[in-house]
C-alpha cells in the first residue's frame, strides 16, 4: 500500500486508542515502526489473516464461569459495603470525634498560615525599616567622610589647646575655647561635640590654674593686664531656665565675673607680697633686723602701690556699686597688708637699738603708708593702733611717734 494510505489507516485506528497510547504515536520512531508493521501485515494473503477455528463448547463453558465469577465478585462487594456500613454505624462517635479533630487541625493550620503570612509581612516591614535606617547611616557616614578634615580639626582641639598652653599661647587657647563654645551652641545634641568640649575645658582649667599661679609671681603691669584679660575673655555655656519650643536655651556666661577677678587679683598679689616677705626671713635669722625691716617696708611699698595702680588700670569703675565693692576689697587688702607689717615691726623693731635707725625705719613706714594713701589706702591709723595701743609694752611710744611725724613734716617743708 501507499504510504499515504497507511498513514490514513493509522490515524483511523489511533482515534480509538487511550490518550496515553496516543502519546506514543507522537514519537516519530514509534510511528515509523507501526507504519512498517501495517505494511507487512497488509501485504500478506487475506486467508492467512482469517482463523478457521469455530467457537467450541469450552468457550461457552468459560463464558458461564466468567458470569458466575462476576456475580460472586458483586456479592462480595455488597458484603464488604455492608460490613463497612456496619463498622461506621458501630463507631459513629469515633468518626464524628475524628472529624471534629480534623476540623480543629484544619483551623489550626489556617491560623498558622495566617500567622506565617503576618510574620512575613512584619519581617518585610522590619527589613524595609532596617534598610531605611541603613541608608540613613550610610548617608551620615558619607557626610562624615566627605568632611573628615573638618571633623579631625575639631577632634584635635583638646590636643591643640594643650600645646598652646605648654608654649604660653594663652590668647590662642581663649580663641579655641570661644570657637568650640559656638560649635556647641550650634550643635547642642552631638555627644562627640560635648566630649570635645569637656576635654578642651579640662585643658582650659589647667591654663586657668597656671594663670592664677602666675599672678602670685613678680610680674610687670603689662603682663598682669594680659592675664586678667585672658581670664575675663573665658566664658562657658549654660542652659537657661526658660524654654523655647521644648528646647533649652543656651547662653554664654563668663567663668569669672568682674567682682571675682578683682578678688582674685588682690588675693594673688597679696600672696605674692607675703612670699616676698617670707624670703627675707633669712636676714632676721642672721640678726640683721634693721636691714630686714628696711627691705620689708620697701617690698610692701613697692608691690602694694603697683597692685593699686594695676587695679585702677585694669578695672574701670562704671557705677556706684562697682566703686563701693572696690572700696570694700581694698579696705580688706590694706588691712591684711598693714596687719602683717605691724606683726613684723612688733617682732623686730624692738631689737633695733640705734634710735636714729629706729626713727629712720618708722619714717619709711610713714612714707609707705602715705604712698598708698595717694590711692585712698592710708593705713597710718592702723599703725598707731597696733604699735601703741594693742601691744604691751608699746613698740612705739607717743614721744617717738610725735618725733617721727615732726621729722616728716620738716622734710616736706624742706622739699617744698
Amino acid at each position: 500500500m501507499k504510504a499515504e494510505d497507511l498513514k490514513v489507516l493509522l490515524d483511523t485506528l489511533a482515534s480509538d486508542l487511550d490518550p496515553q497510547d496516543k502519546l506514543l504515536l507522537a514519537n516519530a520512531n514509534n510511528q515509523a515502526e507501526l507504519l512498517s508493521f501495517l505494511d507487512v501485515m497488509l501485504s500478506q494473503d487475506a486467508e492467512s489473516l482469517l482463523t478457521p477455528a469455530q467457537p467450541s463448547s469450552s468457550f461457552e463453558a468459560n463464558s458461564k464461569n466468567v458470569m458466575e465469577e462476576l456475580a460472586e465478585l458483586d456479592n462480595s462487594q455488597r458484603a464488604l459495603e455492608k460490613q463497612i456500613k456496619d463498622q461506621l454505624l458501630k463507631n459513629i462517635d469515633l468518626v464524628i470525634e475524628s472529624n471534629n479533630e480534623v476540623n480543629q487541625y484544619l483551623d489550626l493550620f489556617q491560623q498558622i498560615d495566617r500567622s506565617i503570612y503576618d510574620m512575613k509581612g512584619q519581617r518585610e516591614d522590619e527589613e524595609l525599616k532596617n534598610l531605611s535606617n541603613l541608608n540613613v547611616e550610610i548617608e551620615i557616614s558619607s557626610s562624615v567622610l566627605n568632611s573628615i578634615d573638618d571633623v579631625m580639626d575639631i577632634l584635635e582641639l583638646p590636643a591643640l589647646t594643650n600645646i598652646c598652653i605648654k608654649n604660653g599661647h594663652y590668647s590662642e587657647c581663649v580663641d579655641i575655647s570661644s570657637h568650640l563654645r559656638r560649635l556647641c551652641i550650634r550643635f547642642p545634641h552631638l555627644e562627640v561635640m560635648k566630649k570635645v568640649e569637656t576635654d578642651t575645658q579640662s585643658e582650659i582649667t589647667i591654663m586657668i590654674n597656671g594663670l592664677l599661679k602666675l599672678l602670685t609671681t613678680n610680674l610687670k603691669q603689662s603682663n598682669v593686664v594680659k592675664i586678667i584679660n585672658y581670664l575675663r575673655r573665658l566664658s562657658i555655656t549654660k542652659s537657661d531656665s526658660s524654654e523655647l519650643n521644648g528646647h533649652d536655651l543656651k547662653k554664654e556666661t563668663s567663668v569669672f565675673s568682674t567682682d571675682d577677678l578683682k578678688t582674685i587679683f588682690l588675693h594673688s598679689r597679696y600672696n605674692f607680697i607675703m612670699e616676698e616677705l617670707d624670703d627675707l626671713k633669712g636676714l632676721k635669722d642672721s640678726n640683721l633686723h634693721e636691714k630686714y625691716l628696711k627691705r620689708c617696708i620697701e617690698v610692701i611699698r613697692e608691690h602694694s602701690f603697683a597692685t593699686l595702680m594695676s587695679l585702677e588700670t585694669i578695672f574701670q569703675e562704671s557705677s556706684v556699686n562697682d566703686r563701693q565693692l572696690t572700696a570694700m576689697l581694698l579696705s580688706s587688702y590694706v588691712k591684711a597688708i598693714a596687719s602683717r607689717l605691724c606683726d613684723i615691726l612688733k617682732e623686730s623693731l624692738p631689737k633695733v637699738s640705734d634710735p636714729i635707725s629706729k626713727d629712720s625705719l618708722l619714717l619709711q613706714t610713714l612714707y609707705c603708708s602715705q604712698s598708698l594713701g595717694r590711692k585712698g589706702c592710708d593705713f597710718t591709723v592702723i599703725l598707731r593702733k597696733e604699735l601703741q595701743h594693742n601691744c604691751t609694752p608699746p613698740v612705739i611710744s607717743p614721744e617717738e611717734w610725735k618725733r617721727v611725724v615732726q621729722k616728716q613734716q620738716d622734710l616736706i617743708r624742706t622739699v617744698e
